[in-house]
């Protein structure tokens, strides 16, 4: 029987074990992600993400999207954003103070494949021939001051492949 609920009287035997499971989700709701200790890094990537937002606002880049994800596809780009006349694609990489790789590690050949693909199609769909690849690298507690590295043009100007 599933913790906290009380069957109803008459019919406990007639339940079934999915039944009642749906009658505690009706109940009780479902389980916020928080809780799940898995889901800790998922929590550190969205606060170091809002952490960026601020962080790139503030170093004159103009956000026009966040979260971009092309349909079907696994990867997604952080942010996408013009500073001056130039088209920036952003990837945020945030670990904490404890964490012996720097963030920097977490963006290899393969991710940066993945997201000059990504990029070019979005700039294709929207007519942009050229944009950038930035890497933004979060270190340390979010709560304190942490360290953040802007690393410029990790593709070095790429042109979206027609």
């Amino acid at each position: 029987m599933v913790p906290g609920l009380k069957p109803a009287e008459g019919n406990s035997e007639r339940r079934s074990f999915w039944q009642a499971c749906r009658a505690w989700m009706r109940t009780y709701g479902r389980p916020r992600q928080s809780l799940n200790p898995a889901a800790e890094h998922l929590t550190t990537g969205r606060s170091g993400e809002r952490r960026a937002y601020e962080y790139l606002c503030g170093q004159g880049y103009t956000i026009v999207a966040r979260n971009y994800r092309q349909p079907g596809a696994r990867e997604e780009i952080d942010f996408i954003a013009w500073e001056g006349g130039e088209l920036v694609m952003i990837e945020v990489k945030t670990r904490g103070a404890d964490d012996w790789r720097g963030p920097e590690a977490g963006v290899d050949a393969d991710k940066l494949r993945h997201l000059r693909k990504l990029a070019g199609s979005y700039a294709r769909r929207h007519g942009i021939a050229r944009f950038r690849l930035d890497v933004l690298a979060i270190e340390g507690t979010l709560e304190d001051a942490p360290l953040i590295r802007l690393h410029r043009g990790k593709n070095e100007a790429a042109h979206a492949p027609g």
